[in-house]
């Protein structure tokens, strides 16, 4: 629920937020709340296992996830709108393929550590995946936003000013 709230929230205040910052310091500040929160996630999963407060903590990061996944996701969205339907189209595959791949990413931890594990090497190894690849990400948008593609076809559009 908490991950639902914040993409209402993002997705209201997504106008004002994209016409105050870049698109590129959007999606990297979406990211980083993403990468804090997975780690706050990692963390809260190893030291307050199964307890309420690890629960209540969950349920925080859950909604953090949900404001950095959104800001990111909305700034994609909007920025690919200024290209050829072949680039949305990729883009769209990608973005279901990645999530195939971190769904197979936890079938295979799965099935090798099985799910009555008690110790905390699944989880660790999920989450440095997970991680490796947001912080992938990050570098491959912020190469992309300083391209000549995004200089020329989507930069122009921006009415946004970093305040």
């Amino acid at each position: 629920m908490p991950l639902f709230v914040a993409y209402i929230l993002v997705g209201v205040l997504f106008h004002i937020i994209s016409n105050r910052f870049q698109y590129k310091n959007i999606i990297i500040v979406g990211n980083t709340i993403i990468f804090l929160s997975l780690i706050a996630i990692l963390l809260v999963s190893i030291i307050f296992d199964q307890t309420t407060i690890g629960y209540t903590l969950m349920l925080i990061c859950a909604f953090f996830i949900g404001i950095g996944g959104n800001l990111s996701q909305l700034s994609f969205f909007a920025m690919i709108n200024y290209l050829s339907q072949n680039v949305v189209s990729k883009f769209t595959v990608g973005t279901a393929v990645s999530g195939l791949f971190i769904t197979g990413v936890r079938v295979v931890i799965t099935l090798i550590f099985g799910v009555e594990d008690k110790s905390s090497t699944p989880i660790i190894i999920y989450f440095v995946i997970a991680l490796a690849f947001n912080v992938m990400d990050m570098f491959l948008n912020i190469y992309f936003c300083n391209s000549k593609i995004y200089k020329n076809t989507i930069e122009p559009f921006t009415l946004q000013q970093d305040m």
